[in-house]
């Protein structure tokens, strides 16, 4: 899963307000350690949307959750403030769940969220972790260790846990300083003491079991460790210490036994196999040495967490052995089960730092295992360096798969730079086949505005088009007008490039193809529109008259009575029920007053007043062509717009664009981008029916 993935599913879930499975899936795929900056600034705007379009159901939640996770750029305490509102309403105690909340970093207040989710559980409109009796659940705290949950007191919202005496915790120190260990999970065991087979507990992934099924994820450190399994699993603090340096540490240690006399065929694991084949240039590889080495290689093969190991061990193995039959052998046998040929992201993240030398061997592994046209889909998303490594190491057949990949990453709009600039290094000789692959100037640019800037391939695309005049005569095609106008429309359009760089290409198209002047020098038509009758439809002005009357006669009386009530709860400082009330008291008030100012100002229209012919005005139907795409709008009164139904008000900035223009006039849009007008036409009889009738 990709971030550029994940950021499209959080604008699929703000447009439907509600997550989808697969977004969810994605954003618990990624990590917060793995993602620039520039990725988190993406996905901060896109969780900002999501957020505002106020969805809270229980998926909706999990990701919001998730995405906070990930660290993105933005102050999102607000909008877990309201999410926390809504989800926690039928708590007795409003202004506590909204204490223990807190302020912060967004995954500080995640993390907050993730435990009133387990322990307000019962006052909670979702249920993420299911049902919850707050009786089974054990927690580590920061200040008191490893407890057990008794009890939540609504009335003073103060948690009690039993650690070595019964402490009673306030809910926003709870929520701070706590890590609860679900029921059923390892740690929640380990608290209670509970009877297991001891070789069940006593295992290498007891400490990253434990981290990973916390709520929030917990870093167990040895003393910790020590508390849960003495003296109830291990006896004596020497047969800890054994214990734990022999089965917990020596992963994260990767400490060496090659010095123990063992040959690198015996090796016990892939870190001792690295050791025993440092500086080491061939070696004999036959089935001795295969069915030695295959039991390491298959438990690094299926955990993530190795992935890095595994390609650098069976790389350099493939590079030491010159007979590789068994190489071969024992490749394909791991090819299944390997977690590194499951996951394209895992793929990618391992071979992009690899060099040059080892690329190629792992890129020879990699078609051993799975096929070109694995391999053909995974190396689409690596830097150049390896697109131009793997030519070295297939044959024709290789060659056209990986063609056939990267045409299917253009038609997808996936075609990245790099994979642009590495066809163009392949095909510039053959532009015709080239032709076949990228069919339009506006792929190249999207990949272009696709690269991160301090991406190389980019830069290197970039330079490409602005310095390299036989790619430039490729990109205008066979020279038609058709094909002149793509690239000049995709020119003139284009955000990626200053008024500098716009300028310099289309000179040199110009230069390269004279008949395109006409193209370059298109001059746009000004038109002058006089002041319009500030007016809306029928249906927007009453729409208007009734929230006015519902606020005066209903709302704004409701809201005086809940002052008055909660005047009498007491000590106004500390009464949430008041703040909550004089707020509102704000909020209708200064509505009222826009409210006023709009009746007064706007007056109601059947659109009969106007009288469309030739030229955009209110109650107009129009049709542009842009460089993207050809779309219809309907000019409508001030106050009747929807971007859904492509209905604009005429005060809109892209209305405005348009008012006074006729059929085969050119346009500015307001983004920059320009546009032709293709058709006017009277409003529909189905439109002028809504807003009127």
């Amino acid at each position: 899963m990709s971030a550029d993935k994940l950021e499209s599913l959080i604008l699929a879930a703000s447009d439907e307000g509600k997550a989808s499975e697969e977004a969810l899936t994605c954003a618990r795929a990624l990590k917060a350690a793995d993602l620039s900056t520039a990725q988190r600034a993406s996905i901060g705007q896109a969780t900002e949307l999501f957020l505002a379009s106020g969805a809270s159901d229980q998926q909706s939640v999990e990701l919001a959750v998730a995405l906070a996770l990930l660290k993105p750029e933005g102050d999102f305490s607000a909008a877990f403030s309201s999410l926390a509102r809504d989800i926690f309403s039928a708590y007795t105690d409003p202004g506590a769940v909204q204490e223990a909340l807190g302020e912060g970093s967004v995954d500080e207040i995640a993390k907050r969220f993730q435990v009133l989710l387990v322990i307000l559980s019962d006052s909670s409109s979702v249920k993420v972790f299911g049902k919850i009796k707050l009786a089974d659940l054990s927690v580590y705290h920061v200040d008191f260790g490893f407890g057990q949950v008794e009890s939540l007191d609504s009335i003073t919202s103060q948690v009690s846990v039993k650690f070595k005496v019964v402490q009673k915790v306030p809910l926003k120190f709870f929520a701070k300083k706590s890590h609860i260990l679900l029921p059923g999970t390892l740690g929640a065991k380990l608290v209670k003491g509970e009877k297991m087979v001891i070789k069940n507990v006593l295992s290498k992934d007891l400490v990253s079991q434990i981290e990973s099924e916390t709520v929030p994820n917990l870093k167990v450190s040895q003393a910790m460790i020590t508390r849960l399994v003495m003296p109830t699993y291990i006896k004596t603090a020497k047969a800890f210490d054994e214990w734990f340096r022999r089965r917990v540490l020596v992963d994260a240690t990767k400490k060496s036994t090659s010095a123990s006399g063992r040959s690198w065929d015996m090796s016990r694991s892939l870190d001792e196999l690295k050791v025993a084949l440092k500086d080491t240039e061939t070696v004999k590889f036959g089935e001795d040495e295969k069915n030695n080495l295959i039991k390491a290689f298959k438990f690094a093969a299926a955990r993530p967490a190795q992935n890095k190991i595994f390609a650098e061990s069976i790389s350099g193995l493939w590079d030491m052995v010159a007979e590789k039959e068994y190489v071969v052998d024992m490749i394909q046998e791991l090819a299944d089960t390997a977690s590194i040929w499951k996951d394209t992201e895992g793929f990618v993240k391992v071979s992009t730092p690899m060099n040059v030398k080892t690329i190629s061997a792992w890129f020879a592994v990699t078609l051993e295992a799975k096929g070109i046209e694995y391999f053909a889909k995974d190396v689409m998303h690596l830097p150049i360096k390896f697109l131009n490594a793997i030519d070295k190491i297939g044959d024709d057949r290789n060659a056209q798969a990986l063609i056939t990949s990267a045409k299917l990453e253009v038609l997808s709009g996936n075609l990245s730079a790099a994979v642009a600039c590495w066809l163009w290094n392949k095909l510039s000789k053959k532009p015709a086949e080239l032709a076949e692959i990228i069919t339009a100037p506006i792929q190249v640019f999207r990949a272009l505005s696709n690269a991160e800037k301090a991406d190389k391939s980019g830069k290197d695309l970039r330079k490409l088009i602005m310095s390299n005049e036989k790619f430039l005569e490729f990109l205008l095609g066979t020279g038609s007008s058709e094909d002149v106008k793509s690239l000049v429309s995709t020119v003139k359009t284009f955000p990626g490039l200053d008024n500098g760089e716009r300028q310099s290409l289309l000179v040199k198209i110009v230069r390269i193809k004279p008949d395109a002047l006409d193209q370059v020098q298109t001059k746009k038509v000004e038109v002058k529109v006089g002041k319009l009758p500030q007016v809306t439809s029928q249906r927007s002005y009453k729409a208007l008259q009734e929230e006015h009357e519902r606020l005066v006669n209903t709302e704004i009386p409701d809201n005086s009575k809940a002052i008055a009530a909660a005047r009498e709860h007491g000590d106004l400082r500390e009464n949430f029920e008041f703040r909550a009330a004089k707020d509102r008291q704000k909020y209708l008030q200064l509505r009222v007053g826009e409210l006023d100012a709009m009746l007064n100002k706007i007056g109601p229209t059947d659109f009969s007043e106007f009288k469309v012919k030739n030229r955009v005005i209110p109650a107009a139907k129009v049709t542009i062509k842009s460089p993207e795409a050809e779309t219809t709008y309907s000019i409508v009164g001030m106050l009747d717009g929807d971007p859904d139904k492509n209905w604009l008000s005429f005060e809109t900035p892209l209305a405005k664009s348009m008012l006074g223009h006729q059929v085969g006039d050119s346009i500015e849009l307001p983004g920059g981008d320009e546009a032709e007008i293709l058709a006017v036409e009277p409003l529909d009889t189905e439109t002028l029916n809504f807003f009127v009738k």
